[in-house]
């Protein structure tokens, strides 16, 4: 393998998977309005500057995901995941909004599409990656922490029986030479 060949993983390969399918739903409907000449689809576009925000999110997972930075990456998705969630959020406010407005007529029922759907359940999958990410390098720092060793108790006395000198890793006590038993 040289030196440019980089193993994705595949917290990795979701992320980009994630940002594509954010940039897809864009252009997906984000409402449909079934009336009588016809069934009409509006995407994210429709809905005024909302539909940035989305391609933005994916853009932005984009560039994490080629992006060599390590601190870059470690948090990265669980923000940019709760700040489209919002924003997805207030998406279906709006549309919700347009929705109670063509929906007065009783010739035309409108639904919402599955372009918001989607934006909504991927932004819910970068938080979930970036909880399951933020556990994985917790659990490796603490796997990584330096294990202590504790002394071990040894069932020799510690003190001479004669004169009380510490007789610690020793066969004869120094003070008064007196042997010490090794059970």
């Amino acid at each position: 393998m040289n030196e440019k060949t980089k193993l994705i993983t595949t917290h990795e390969k979701a992320i980009l998977a994630i940002s594509i399918g954010l940039i897809v739903s864009t252009f997906l409907p984000w409402a449909s309005a079934l009336s009588l000449i016809g069934t009409i689809d509006l995407t994210g576009m429709d809905f005024g500057l909302v539909w940035l925000f989305p391609i933005i999110g994916g853009v932005l997972c984009a560039i994490v995901f080629f992006s060599d930075s390590h601190t870059l990456k470690k948090r990265s998705s669980l923000i940019i995941g709760i700040i489209c969630v919002f924003i997805t959020i207030g998406a279906f406010i709006g549309v919700s909004n347009t929705i109670d407005e063509y929906t007065s007529s009783e010739y035309i029922q409108v639904t919402y599409g599955i372009g918001l759907y989607l934006a909504f359940l991927l932004s819910v999958g970068l938080i979930v990656l970036g909880v399951v990410r933020d556990k994985e390098a917790l659990l490796k720092d603490i796997t990584q922490q330096p294990v202590l060793i504790q002394p071990q108790i040894s069932a020799t006395p510690q003190f001479c029986i004669v004169c009380g000198a510490s007789i610690v890793g020793v066969k004869f006590c120094t003070e008064c030479g007196t042997k010490v038993s090794n059970s």
